[in-house]
């Protein structure tokens, strides 16, 4: 599917060692049955101390004000050599929480993380 049929969620993020909520996207009404697909993409990832660890996950809200967390990717784990590569994850919204953000947390919050990282969702695969 080309680039441009894409939602970019969360546009390209420096990695630091603070979190970042990103802004919230409204389904209008839920996610399709099929659901719908995101894509962290991330590029030259690396810290000074190997096992430094980057968390993703979506979250919902009925009000686009409180949100409550939904689905988890599988973390990105940081290695001292750079890194690239694509985390997927399953985003999932109701008729009553059309809202939807993806948020990355870094754990530990210090040491030295570089690199880049963005999401993109799209109509999942049916099946």
């Amino acid at each position: 599917m080309p680039a441009d049929a894409n939602v970019t969620l969360l546009t390209s993020q420096t990695i630091t060692t603070a979190g970042v909520n990103g802004p919230s996207y409204n389904t209008l009404t839920g996610t399709p049955r099929r659901g719908l697909s995101a894509r962290v993409l991330y590029s030259s990832v690396s810290a000074a101390t190997a096992g430094c660890v980057m968390t993703f996950k979506q979250q919902k809200s009925s009000d686009n004000t409180t949100f409550v967390d939904s689905v988890y990717a599988t973390p990105l784990t940081y290695t001292t050599a750079a890194q690239a590569g694509v985390l997927d994850l399953h985003m999932y919204a109701e008729k009553q929480f059309p809202y939807i953000r993806v948020v990355a947390t870094p754990s530990p919050t210090t040491g030295t993380p570089t690199g880049v990282f963005k999401v993109e969702i799209d109509a999942a695969i049916p099946g």
